[in-house]
């Protein structure tokens, strides 16, 4: 968890908020793919703009 968490802060993203939406994106997926995952991955671009800390981008 510890190193999920860094790798957020690296790729300047809110840890609770990204988690958040990756819990809720997973929960509303029909189907849990490779395609789902590398999309909410920390340095995806298709990751919500909520979930980016302004203070650093």
């Amino acid at each position: 968890m510890y190193s999920i968490v860094e790798t957020e802060k690296l790729n300047k993203l809110i840890p609770y908020e990204f988690l958040k939406y990756v819990m809720d994106q997973m929960s509303l997926a029909e189907v849990i793919n490779e395609e789902l995952i590398e999309a909410l991955l920390p340095w995806s671009e298709n990751i919500s703009a909520y979930v980016k800390n302004p203070s650093e981008t």
